[in-house]
């Protein structure tokens, strides 16, 4: 006998039991390259069970259950009481595709590699998402471990043409069982899907095959101790087996759909089911009920099965009472398999479902991307369950991906959100910070219209010549997203149309919707369609228009930026769209009402600054240094996380002010210190205010009745008032001017504090690059003192020529 490893094929079991033996393996570790720490891996985002690898539970107490699920070369752990909210993510990451899982005693076991032909192969042990082990592997296996369960003091691993054991206690192999292959099996591949153990059969586990039996073995002496064969030769292999809670009956399930209720006892058939009258896809899944309820004739009597299969969408519940039937079918509980036009395949079908040991509840994942539970309602006529949780993410590969911009600058929110779409014709919404806030963006009733086609189940087709895939916008292939003025989640939905084209409809465009709904946030362009649309970001939702390009063609790329026309109070984002043709024109359309214009891009280049304009500005060069240091020092400010009030968000902004007569240039200082800051200047109106900070100098010009002094019964005075409030709360650079410094209020005076003074006089230092010294304060002291003569009526003369 071989002093490195036990193998016992079916003649030997035969023959008589195989006796244990300590097997020891000379097996050197293999050497990986040290991979960077600051590069490595930190989490999946948008990954919830893309794999064929079924998920696997873990109950914890009798409180709730965690469920854990592959996605490549890491397990997600999801809380049920909780949501299905990601509480785990295990490091590190295996070094190749996981293979296979299992939960067992508070761990999950990952079986890994063997794809590749020089993959490596492992099963490592993982608690609370860290490693905390890995089993011994035998030096010469060189096949993928498809399936592993564990119970008692083992851990069994079942592969293409062998059985791995392993001890529990010290994660030792034990032996390995290789049983003989069928007549007529490829080979190399005798084993098919489906292993399990049944409760009170010590040491036994039973193994399904390619030539539809199924053999029971004795994994501590390694014997092979019977073989139930098919009824039918022609069944095909084995694709699925699960122990009832009755005792010694198993559930196999076969290629052609048969299900046989096996006494394995007896090896006698309990009972014979078939899915599908044997037309559809062979069963890959089953699961029993525990919890005593859902079948006869009012529900309170146990015996109900669920089956699932991986090339459909749809689960179906038996009544194993009285000769087995259908009793109920969940249609469409995940998407079903579709072909995308490019060749490419958006994944699809059920990989497992699982009845919760006691519950009401089932969970089912799919190879879209999802992972569902479904709770039966206890005085409910309907035999089928409804949603209860549902994580789920992109069905096809991703091809668009960004950072959504947030409402202001250095908000808080910055890099919290990102944006992609995917060849699944979907548009997703992923948190960085909390998992659960992840969600995709509505197309609208697309699955109940599916459904009501029979698009999302085999069983309910139709001969309608509409696919899943019209159901849905096309695939996107540009966006561009701002969310200024989002409507939040608290917006109302408005009249409830989606993508309406606008230069189809007729009559006056009301605008007044969007004071309840906010505005869209983003939009669209998409392969092969001429339209452009827009989606609103806080509701998570299609948006109302559909904007189509003037020639008809498809829309390339698609841009969105703040404009400001006639009659708006507020600045409105504009949607561009970029024609296919070359770019000869480009087309804009206001999200408010659908107007559009043209104009032509040709000549559209980088902005080229005149930094040197502002060293011409003939007003003192001490002025000069303290406006340009001011904004210096506003602009390098990291974050809103400055305290300049006790109140939160208020006096974050520049506010700037400068006055004197008519000619002296203080409009044109503010254009010279754009071209020097090189900032964009927009000359705005104060109803175009808004607190949020913009990456521009916005300059007030002639702001008198804005600064001007208050007087009891005046209707002035509201404006005023509005005003400070306003500029209290603007976090922006913002330059006012005015010709009537005497008649300024005394509220704006005041803002002239001793704490502004030192801040103007540690701009000035900080932008020189030396400590805070007493000339600095010096010179803004005398600044100070050269406003107050303006303000009280003196210095006129001297302000015909300098000002600030």
């Amino acid at each position: 006998m071989s002093n490195d490893l036990l193998e016992i094929t079916g003649h030997q079991a035969a023959a008589g039991p195989a006796k244990r033996q300590k097997v020891v393996h000379h097996r050197d570790p293999p050497c990986r390259p040290r991979a960077a720490r600051i590069f490595g891996p930190f989490r999946t985002v948008g990954l919830v069970s893309p794999t064929s690898v079924p998920f696997t539970s873990l109950p914890l107490g009798k409180t709730t259950f965690q469920i854990t699920t592959s996605v490549g070369r890491c397990l997600h752990t999801y809380d049920l009481r909780r949501g299905l909210n990601l509480v785990f993510i295990s490091r590190p990451q295996t070094p190749a595709l996981i293979t296979a899982t299992v939960a067992w005693k508070e761990k999950v076991l990952a079986a890994w590699g063997g794809k590749a032909t020089q993959d490596e192969i492992g099963v490592w042990v993982f608690e609370r998402g860290k490693k905390c082990g890995e089993l011994e592997i035998p030096h010469d296996l060189h096949e993928p471990v498809e399936e592993i369960i564990a119970f008692g003091s083992w851990i069994i691993g079942r592969c293409s043409t062998r059985i791995e054991v392993w001890k529990s206690a010290k994660y030792e192999h034990y032996t390995t069982i290789t049983p003989t292959a069928s007549r007529g099996t490829a080979r190399g591949s005798s084993l098919s899907g489906g292993i399990c153990n049944i409760p009170t059969y010590l040491n036994k586990v039973l193994v399904g095959k390619q030539d539809g039996s199924v053999d029971i073995w004795n994994v501590s002496t390694g014997k092979l101790v019977y073989t139930i064969l098919p009824s039918n030769l022609d069944s095909g292999a084995v694709t699925a087996l699960q122990p009832t809670p009755a005792l010694s009956l198993v559930a196999i399930a076969r290629v052609d759909g048969s299900i046989s209720i096996q006494d394995i006892y007896t090896d006698k058939t309990v009972l014979k089911l078939r899915h599908r009258d044997g037309n559809g896809a062979s069963i890959s899944s089953i699961s029993f009920r525990t919890d005593g309820h859902g079948a006869g004739e009012d529900g309170r009597e146990p015996g109900i099965m669920a089956t699932a299969a991986s090339e459909d969408s749809d689960v179906r519940l038996w009544d194993l009472n009285n000769g087995g039937r259908v009793v109920g079918i969940l249609h469409g509980a995940h998407n079903p398999p579709s072909s995308h036009p490019k060749g490419d395949s958006v994944s699809g079908g059920i990989s497992k479902i699982e009845f919760l040991p006691g519950q009401d509840v089932m969970i089912t994942s799919g190879l879209d991307n999802a992972l569902k539970s479904w709770i039966f309602d206890a005085n409910s006529l309907s035999t089928v369950p409804r949603i209860l949780h549902s994580r789920s993410g992109h069905a096809a590969p991703v091809t668009k991906l960004c950072f959504m911009p947030t409402n202001s600058e250095d908000a808080d929110a910055t890099g919290k959100w990102l944006l992609s779409a995917g060849r699944d014709q979907s548009l997703w919404g992923w948190s960085i910070r909390r998992d659960g806030q992840s969600s995709e963006l509505s197309q609208g009733p697309v699955r109940k219209k599916a459904k009501k086609l029979g698009l999302l189940s085999k069983t309910l087709e139709t001969d309608s010549s509409v696919k899943l895939e019209e159901l849905k916008a096309p695939e996107i292939t540009c966006f561009a997203s701002s969310l200024n003025r989002d409507g939040g989640m608290g917006a109302t939905p408005g009249a409830g149309r989606i993508w309406t084209n606008m230069a189809s409809r007729k009559g006056t465009n009301d605008t007044s919707e969007s004071g309840s709904t906010g505005w869209e946030n983003i939009v669209t362009g998409h392969r092969g369609d001429k339209y452009a649309r827009t989606w609103f970001w806080g509701r998570k939702r299609a948006g109302r228009w559909a904007f189509e390009t003037g020639d008809g063609t498809e829309v390339s790329t698609v841009a969105e930026s703040q404009a400001y026309g006639p009659g708006y109070s507020e600045a409105f984002p504009t949607y561009a769209t970029l024609r296919t043709w070359g770019g000869k024109a480009s087309k804009g359309r206001d999200r408010l009402d659908g107007r559009s214009i043209e104009q032509n891009i040709d000549d559209i280049t980088e902005i080229v600054w005149n930094p040197s304009s502002f060293d011409n500005l003939a007003i003192p060069a001490t002025k000069k240094r303290v406006i340009t240091a001011l904004a210096k020092a506003h602009m390098s400010r990291a974050s809103d996380d400055v305290i300049d009030d006790f109140v939160e968000g208020k006096g974050q902004g520049l506010i700037t002010l400068l006055h004197g007569p008519p000619g002296v240039g203080k409009t044109l200082t503010v254009e010279g210190l754009s071209e020097y800051l090189e900032r964009p200047l927009y000359t705005i109106s104060a109803g175009e205010l808004g607190q949020d900070a913009k990456k521009a100098i916005l300059l007030l010009d002639e702001a008198d009745v804005f600064v001007q002094s208050r007087s009891s019964n005046n209707p002035h005075n509201a404006l005023v008032s509005v005003f400070l409030r306003t500029l209290e709360y603007y976090r922006g650079i913002m330059i006012l001017t005015t010709n009537r410094v005497k008649d300024i209020d005394d509220a704006i005076q005041s803002r002239n504090s001793i704490k502004n003074m030192i801040n103007t006089a540690h701009a000035l230092a900080v932008d020189e690059m030396v400590p805070l010294s007493r000339s600095h304060l010096e010179i803004v002291i005398d600044l100070d003192k050269e406003f107050q003569k303006d303000y009280n009526g003196a210095g006129q003369k001297a302000n015909e020529s300098s000002y600030f």
